[in-house]
């Protein structure tokens, strides 16, 4: 599980570096994206949500195209139970996505090519602030990284694009999604 995540983690920086040079980004912001996700706040989360294992004997297991679903409960066939692996499953998911969630937050406030760094909630209102182009690039190599892992490696801006206008939920400053629309040609 762990040099599972690692590798994944080796490639989305690489990935992030390729498409991060196409748009003359620095070597050095390139080399530093990510870091937390090796942090003792991030790793062990991130590796748990993606390539987590659930009770592999249970009809309820939940294999994602991260992990690998074998089973991390010894329970035997003939012993059997699946009230209590139904319980163990539906525990551990709650514990692992509340401690993603967390680990995610601390990801997106600790690294300003996250768009969620650059909001302020309010008492009833949530303020963007504009974003400096070299983060906006970097998120934009960022998405054209995931893009090219798991969408077409052949179009990567036309699937970064068709992924950026189906989450309209991503706040921006006017400004920036300017710019970030016109970098993807939309």
């Amino acid at each position: 599980m762990f040099k599972k995540y690692l590798s994944y983690i080796i490639e989305h920086k690489i990935n992030v570096f390729v498409q991060g040079r196409k748009l003359d980004l620095g070597i050095w912001q390139l080399l530093i994206h990510d870091l937390s996700k090796l942090s003792r706040y991030e790793f062990k989360q991130y590796k748990k949500k993606f390539f987590g294992k659930d009770c592999g004997q249970c009809i309820y297991n939940d294999i994602n195209k991260y992990g690998d679903g074998s089973c991390s409960k010894n329970l035997k066939v003939d012993n059997f139970d699946a009230a209590e692996c139904v319980s163990f499953i539906l525990n551990k998911k709650h514990t692992v996505e509340l401690n993603f969630n967390l680990a995610w937050l601390h990801h997106q406030h600790n690294n300003k090519h996250h768009w969620q760094y650059w909001i302020q909630i309010k008492k009833n209102s949530v303020v963007a602030y504009e974003m400096p182009e070299k983060y906006a690039l970097e998120m934009i190599a960022d998405w054209n990284a995931m893009s090219y892992k798991f969408q077409d490696k052949n179009n990567i801006l036309k699937s970064t694009a068709t992924w950026y206008q189906e989450h309209s939920d991503i706040i921006l400053h006017k400004n920036t999604r300017k710019y970030i629309e016109l970098k993807l040609g939309i």
